[in-house]
């Protein structure tokens, strides 16, 4: 007698990642951070042809952007996902882009190497409190089997982002700036009023800071859309500042 042997359908991961996006509030989350996570890559991007215009070309300068940019998460990472758990994942993620959006603004002013890095130092703890806001989030968009598809497809998506926002920054500026020439040579109504008299910023050698300001603002008016239902529970964990040193240690024990 011979065993008949059913083999079951497992579904591929592209079919997972379709069943989650259905979900609108996860697909508007998903959205938002593809967004927020570009404008938090283009921005190096950007900088690096400006930091090295201002420096003469020093590679350490530039090198200067990533230190800055991997400082915080070496200090606070810890202290950070403390902080997460007493707040509205929400709300904090809003006023990570928020304030992201209008840090970005302040490169349009300055010409200093430190105040560049410092505003990219800024840029990331804003950066490393969204993460793990998000992270806390999705479990209460989708449904428990859902979770694990989602929290791979946000790591993707974070991955993704990071690499478009690092790698093409050129060819998105190019076509940000094509888009304003085509708005400002157009018969809109109102264009000249409210679009011409910021075509210098628009379409100088800053433009891609409007832009990358405007990622942010993108993305928290994507996760401000997002209704949720009940309150989230809030984790009471106490606030331990020694953290930072200990984080700082380890990441450089690692490190060596």
């Amino acid at each position: 007698m011979s065993a008949v042997m059913e083999t079951v359908p497992v579904p591929a991961a592209g079919g997972k990642y379709a069943g989650v996006l259905r979900n609108r509030r996860f697909r508007v989350l998903w959205l938002s951070q593809f967004v927020s996570g570009l404008g938090d890559w283009l921005v190096i991007g950007l900088l690096i042809p400006l930091v090295t215009t201002l420096s003469g070309g020093s590679s350490l300068a530039v090198a200067g952007i990533m230190i800055a940019k991997i400082i915080p998460s070496l200090l606070f990472s810890s202290l950070i996902g403390v902080f997460v758990d007493r707040f509205d994942r929400r709300r904090l993620m809003i006023a990570c882009d928020v304030a992201r959006a209008v840090l970005t603004l302040f490169l349009l002013i300055t010409n200093s190497l430190g105040l560049i890095y410092l505003i990219v130092l800024l840029m990331e703890i804003a950066s490393l409190f969204f993460m793990p806001a998000r992270n806390a989030l999705i479990p209460r968009l989708v449904s428990a089997d859902q979770v694990t598809v989602a929290n791979g497809l946000a790591y993707t998506t974070q991955q993704a982002s990071m690499i478009i926002g690092l790698t093409m920054s050129g060819a998105i500026l190019a076509g940000f700036e094509a888009v304003v020439r085509w708005v400002l040579a157009s018969d809109f109504p109102f264009v000249d009023v409210l679009v011409g008299p910021l075509a210098p910023a628009l379409l100088g050698p800053r433009a891609g800071v409007i832009l990358n300001s405007l990622t942010f603002v993108v993305s928290a008016l994507l996760l401000w859309s997002i209704r949720m239902r009940g309150r989230p529970k809030r984790e009471e964990r106490k606030l331990d500042l020694t953290l930072i040193g200990k984080d700082a240690l380890e990441s450089f024990r690692f490190l060596a």
